[in-house]
């Protein structure tokens, strides 16, 4: 936006594409005029008796015509003279019938009344705090881009006239949350949820361990809880999420009005209670609960327990309602209660929230099958809401779909969808990502390329704004398009591995990280003022850490060392690795309190498959056999050690001493597979879910084992904790191309009971096995156990193996945890 006396009419017709109406400028003839000269000429009224709600956001609305124009517009009960801005439900908003109570309690009225009075009312508090904040992005051109005052784009005026206006606005979609943003909260990332109005109005969660606390219940009424294979499973206490009631149960709906009715009448402003499922699919399968059911599969092929949970959903709900009438009741459409139920409606007050990843509607095949199912709930379901998987925590690249989010928003809100909530958890990297979401939610029928040339403009000014666009396409077409060949991406449950595999970026070209480099550079050059500049920055910062994050996971694969001369090269790609690595682990720790990245920096480091300590280790040690047979890499090597400061020479150093030692001490039994899986245990996954199909382990009569089928699991040994200097390493073979399937080699510290802890301060292994069609491979990690450690009594080696298709095979030579002397 200028920083001029006036909006100029290609921008104000920009604005209006995106719903947005922007006519700040020289007063036109009967205008009502807030601000000229930099001098205030009005007053924000707000009613003597207003709640602190709308007392704060007139209080907000006079700071931000100040920052915007220097003018600070006096808040009074009344104005006398002059202009006035009417706030909420004051005396002449009162006395002129405008009937807000009509709206919906977020929805707002924005209304010229005559020249010297101008309206923003609500529905309800809520409603007028987010008129106020409608109000400034509409006239004065205020942006909240991202979390913090880095994010927050005030345009500066010299005159704000107000237009003839007459609008009432209200959400599309009624219940709006972004996890786990927190609206009341007062960190930066639920500040900005606020002014973007993403709000929650709806509890859905899981809660039904708290509606039949076992502490309660265990010894009254244990045919509450769910009999399982003849045998009643007890929870241990009231935090064991592992059971579901027992539906069946005689007098178990009985009890649950009784305590929903407690609830209620010690909190009778609450709009809702959740009778969200407990995470678990241990559900009663004695022959009472059975005969309330289908006995069909649902469509994750899962039993189908929906028509016994809503027989006593829905007469709980009609029971609750007789005495407290308006009230909502939220539930998950969630595993064994995905489908809907059978020739039965669901009570209007109940809103099922149905699963999904919908970034996965790029999928034909995966789009129809949701549309499907949600038009199957909307038959039953007055009212259906949509849970969605819009992470970017732990992805390490920038996730975004802005197209496909609008094509899915405005389906569901024309088949039946009116409640929303997304697992954002967000990584701000992602650029507009979530502020077109949360667009989206309020009114998914607007211009999504209009939103997003806002955003970029705003972001950066207009020369830099097509470097913008251009660098988050390039994005978007990775995660719409190219990553539908990717064997990261799969067609079963609902929603993507985002915590334990990060193998998509194996699928990133060298172009789309070239370019990114130059659209950036480009942009931070072109942006218009110094904040812009700072802004651009900023995401040019999470950039490098997206950048590197590839160019160290990839390092395991891209290096070919056939050749003394490849080798030599390799030795430079190395070191060039080894150096991105350590910018990797820089700026990941400089995000700890970010608060554009802190929520992202958590979750990468929390698990072993995403946390990278080891990236780009494995591309100096593919270079171990040539030291021995090549003085010239040898003496390469070692001009490393002596002109590279810091972790790229402790790694080459390392490197040679395990040449030099004959590889170190062995500690894992029967490392090759002599005669079978002797002293290794087996996790498969098979064993826990339906979705899965089992592995076989066959031996070779020479050494190794085959490895055929596997959906998910792995092969693990675990040998006692001691201090030291460790490398692990796999090698295997991949006969044929495999389509979908993954590696990853990991080590886990264990505590005294075999559980295992999550220490930041130890950086273990988790290393790519890419699992390419060849001859032979091997991958390496180095690692270092400190001296001390209070809890951790062992520790863990997993060869985790996911995603192989029934007929496809891994020939796993052997497989080791060495100490080096």
């Amino acid at each position: 936006m200028p920083s001029s006396k006036t909006v100029s009419a290609s921008l104000r017709n920009k604005l209006l594409l995106v719903g947005f109406t922007s006519v700040i400028g020289l007063a036109p003839l009967h205008a009502q005029t807030l601000v000229r000269a930099n001098q205030p000429l009005a007053t924000i009224v707000v009613d003597k008796n207003a709640t602190p709600q709308v007392q704060k956001a007139a209080q907000l609305l006079q700071a931000t015509i100040a920052k915007s124009s220097g003018a600070t517009l006096p808040i009074s009960d009344s104005a006398a003279n002059g202009a006035a801005l009417h706030v909420g439900n004051t005396a002449f908003v009162a006395g002129r019938k405008l009937n807000p109570g009509n709206l919906d309690q977020e929805g707002f009225i924005l209304r010229k009344i005559d020249d010297n009075n101008f309206v923003i009312v609500g529905g309800s508090d809520w409603g007028t705090e987010f008129g106020v904040y409608d109000f400034l992005e509409r006239y004065l051109g205020v942006r909240w881009l991202l979390p913090s005052e880095l994010g927050e784009d005030v345009p500066s005026h010299a005159n704000i006239v107000l237009p003839a206006a007459n609008l009432r606005e209200e959400p599309v979609f009624l219940s709006r949350r972004l996890s786990p943003l927190n609206i009341e909260g007062q960190k930066a990332q639920d500040l900005w949820a606020r002014q973007n109005r993403a709000r929650g109005r709806i509890e859905f969660h899981h809660n039904l361990l708290k509606l039949f606390p076992p502490s309660q219940y265990a010894q009254t009424h244990p045919e509450y809880f769910p009999e399982t294979d003849g045998k009643r499973y007890i929870p241990r206490d009231d935090i064991d999420p592992n059971w579901q009631p027992n539906f069946s149960a005689p007098g178990i709906a009985d009890e649950a009005v009784k305590n929903i009715d407690a609830y209620f009448r010690a909190n009778p402003n609450a709009p809702s209670y959740s009778l969200g499922m407990n995470d678990s699919i241990k559900f009663d399968d004695s022959p009472a609960s059975k005969a309330r059911r289908t006995g069909r599969k649902n469509y994750l092929g899962e039993p189908d327990v929906s028509n016994d949970y809503f027989l006593w959903a829905n007469d709980v709900v009609s029971r609750v309602l007789q005495k407290h009438p308006g009230k909502l009741f939220g539930t998950l459409a969630y595993h064994n209660l995905v489908d809907p139920p059978q020739d039965m409606p669901v009570n209007a007050a109940i809103v099922p929230f149905l699963t999904y990843e919908r970034m996965r509607w790029a999928d034909p095949e995966l789009r129809a099958n949701d549309q499907s199912l949600t038009k199957r709930w909307a038959a039953v379901a007055p009212n259906v809401g949509w849970y969605d998987y819009a992470y970017g925590i732990s992805y390490q690249l920038p996730r975004v779909w802005f197209h496909q989010q609008q094509e899915y928003l405005s389906w569901g809100a024309k088949n039946g969808v009116t409640h929303h909530y997304a697992e954002l958890y967000p990584n701000f990297g992602t650029g507009p990502m979530a502020w077109v979401m949360a667009k989206l939610l309020w009114n998914p029928h607007q211009n999504v390329d209009a939103l997003l040339d806002d955003w970029y403009q705003h972001a950066a000014g207009k020369a830099a704004a097509p470097k913008l666009r251009e660098y988050y396409a390039i994005w978007e077409k990775f995660w719409t398009q190219d990553i539908q060949n990717s064997k990261w991406n799969r067609k079963t449950g609902q929603y993507l591995d985002f915590n334990g595999n990060p193998s998509y970026l194996s699928d990133v070209p060298q172009e789309y990280l070239t370019r990114s480099d130059a659209l950036l550079n480009e942009a931070l050059q072109l942006a218009d003022t110094p904040q812009r500049k700072a802004r651009v920055a900023k995401l040019q910062e999470m950039w490098h850490f997206y950048r590197a994050s590839v160019v160290t996971y990839q390092s395991a694969t891209t290096l070919k060392l056939d050749t003394e001369e490849q080798a030599l090269k390799g030795v430079d790609e190395a070191v060039a690795t080894l150096k991105a690595a350590q910018q990797r682990t820089a700026l990941l720790k400089s995000f700890k309190d970010d608060p554009l990245y802190d929520i992202a920096q958590e979750y990468i480091l929390r698990y072993e498959g995403t946390h990278g300590a080891d990236w780009g280790q494995g591309a100096l040690w593919q270079l171990l056999p040539w030291i021995s047979k090549s003085e010239r890499v040898k003496a390469k090597i070692d001009t490393v050690i002596e002109t590279n400061p810091g972790t790229v020479a402790e790694s080459a150093r390392l490197l040679l001493q395990v040449a030099q030692n004959g590889g170190g001490t062995q500690l894992l039994s029967n490392p090759t597979f002599e005669g079978g899986t002797k002293d290794w245990s087996i996790w498969d996954k098979a064993n826990e879910g339906q979705e899965f199909h089992r592995g076989t382990f066959t031996p070779q009569a020479d050494g190794g084992v085959w490895v055929e089928g596997l959906s998910r699991g792995s092969l693990m040994q675990t040998v006692p904790y001691q201090a030291g200097s460790f490398y692990v390493s796999v090698s295997y073979t991949v006969p044929e191309s495999i389509a979908k399937g993954h590696g990853t080699l990991m080590i886990q510290l264990l505590d005294a009971n075999g559980k295992m802890l999550r220490d930041k301060n130890v950086n273990l292994p988790s290393s790519n096995v890419a699992l390419a069609a060849t001859s032979g491979n091997t991958v390496v990690a180095p690692f270092e156990l400190p001296a001390e450690h209070a809890t951790a009594k062992s520790i863990r080696l997993m060869l985790l193996l996911d995603g192989l298709a029934p007929q496809e095979k891994v020939l796993v030579k052997s497989v080791g945890i060495y100490r080096l002397k």
